[in-house]
């Protein structure tokens, strides 16, 4: 993940925004199993999936900034 300025990123992001914003390496297949690995912190809200732009950070920051491990 290159993300040169977290706060440019929005609050909320959804599987698209990780597609669109490449914050995830790999297609829809790929971001939409990273929204439903237990260890990951989405959460739904209705029938969407949703993650914190900080949830994200932090879940990214402990695995050292891989989101591929």
């Amino acid at each position: 993940c290159n993300v040169k300025n977290w706060e440019e990123l929005p609050l909320v992001l959804v599987p698209q925004d990780f597609l669109r914003l490449r914050l995830f390496p790999g297609g829809k297949h790929a971001v939409y199993a990273l929204f439903h690995r237990p260890d990951f912190p989405a959460v739904r809200c209705g029938k969407r999936l949703v993650v914190s732009r900080e949830a994200f950070r932090k879940w990214l920051e402990e695995r050292g900034g891989h989101a591929g491990q």
